[in-house]
């Protein structure tokens, strides 16, 4: 994710004492429960974005599902205590996603799409899938450590997929720049791909070089320069032809109110109501709150206060091994 500003290290370790060894309160731990939701906060990994009592509490409090990173190509994310044996990841990614699910929180998942070993790829996304994850994202980029593959590894990872179980689909997120679109293997993947997630990153990707390879593929900004809008309707235009429903990704380090607002109107306007950002751990709490689906009351927590009480208690992750 990010494509080449993102990182590939792992979480930490999952520790396994009881939260009240440690002296936070089972009563600031508790959740508010929340229905399905179709907006999303990513999640990199938790050393990152934040503790899982913290996650779960915001999405919990802002009606916001997880997207979850559980793999980088053929590994799992060290900081999940996922082994190499698959029964072994099934139960605990099943765990963790039961951790926010009991909580109301809809628990997807995203990797790194690697193309090295696409049939153990294949496997791991259908571990995720059978685990109870509500989908999976692949994250396709062209970037150094993302995709090293070839359109015939693509294929293989499909078949293998397929083979496993007919009907298992999967979603994909992508650098939705013209140029690099065209480096994708997108119509291999085609035949379990759901829907797509593009990275809609209007300030990430606002350098001279983007305004000038945007101009050179036909769409030039003008003096407004990569507005949210314009980033939103050219990618709308540029992956229309695929045919596949679309839900654009925000960039979270963008904190303008403003912005956010016009990213949202812009996806609103091309049908495109799914939304997320990426990710957590950078996003303001008036982005989020930008975000927030309405809900029924509910209990609500100081999650600055819960956050620091988590960070200075080292309370350990509760879905221990």
């Amino acid at each position: 994710m990010g494509g080449a500003f993102a990182g590939l290290a792992a979480g930490a370790v999952i520790g396994t004492a009881p939260a009240s060894a440690v002296g936070v309160s089972r009563d600031v731990l508790r959740p508010a429960r929340i229905s399905d939701a179709d907006r999303l906060a990513w999640v990199w990994n938790f050393r990152e974005d934040g503790h899982p009592h913290y996650v779960r509490h915001v999405r919990a409090n802002h009606n916001l599902g997880i997207m979850l990173k559980t793999h980088d190509g053929a590994s799992w994310m060290r900081g999940l205590s996922i082994s190499d044996d698959d029964r072994n990841a099934v139960d605990r990614i099943g765990r963790i996603g039961a951790f926010f699910e009991d909580a109301g929180v809809p628990f997807h998942c995203w990797a790194v799409a690697g193309g090295e070993d696409p049939r153990r790829e294949a496997e791991m996304a259908q571990i995720v899938t059978s685990a109870g994850a509500r989908g999976l994202v692949l994250d396709l980029e062209s970037h150094d450590g993302f995709w090293a593959g070839t359109p015939e590894d693509a294929t293989t990872f499909v078949r293998h997929l397929r083979r496993l179980r007919r009907d298992t689909t999967i979603s994909l997120t992508i650098d939705p720049r013209a140029w690099e679109v065209e480096r994708l293997p997108l119509a291999e993947f085609a035949p379990v791909t759901r829907d797509i997630l593009p990275q809609t990153y209007w300030d990430m990707f606002a350098s001279q070089g983007d305004i000038d390879g945007y101009a050179r593929a036909g769409y030039d900004p003008g003096p407004a320069g990569l507005t949210p809008r314009f980033v939103v309707d050219v990618t709308t235009e540029l992956l229309e032809p695929f045919g596949y429903p679309l839900a654009p990704i925000g960039d979270g380090t963008v904190t303008d109110r403003d912005a956010w607002a016009e990213f949202m109107a812009a996806c609103s306007a091309n049908c495109a109501e799914r939304i997320s950002v990426w990710r957590l751990g950078v996003t303001s709490a008036d982005v989020l709150s930008l975000l927030k689906r309405p809900r029924d009351a509910r209990v609500r927590h100081d999650l600055p206060q819960l956050h620091r009480l988590l960070s200075a208690s080292n309370t350990p992750y509760p879905f221990a091994p």
